[in-house]
């Protein structure tokens, strides 16, 4: 049974991968075509795996490896997971308008 913190760290953990691959089938019977030429210029080869996995972060908000996520640090110009996960959500909520 377990928690519902349970159930959402146990999806960060071990599920994060195949949620964003359902994200992007989905996304692809969603006007894919149109979304990718707007994000041409961010992603010139096609949305890339990392953008649907930062999506997929959105459903588990404040988990254990949410909570982790957010003590990674790199040094630029690498960016760090949380930041990417941030960029994803603004592209997928406003595309270039907010670049």
């Amino acid at each position: 049974m377990g928690t519902a913190d349970q159930h959402h760290n146990l999806m960060a953990d071990r599920y994060l991968d195949e949620m964003a691959d359902i994200l992007a089938d989905i996304h692809k019977k969603l006007d894919y075509v149109a979304f990718a030429q707007v994000m041409k210029d961010v992603y010139p080869n096609g949305i890339p795996k990392s953008f649907y996995k930062s999506l997929a972060w959105e459903g588990l908000k404040e988990t254990r490896a949410d909570r982790d996520t957010e003590k990674i640090t790199v040094q630029p110009p690498l960016k760090s997971p949380l930041k990417k996960v941030k960029e994803a959500k603004e592209f997928a909520r406003y595309g270039l308008k907010k670049l």
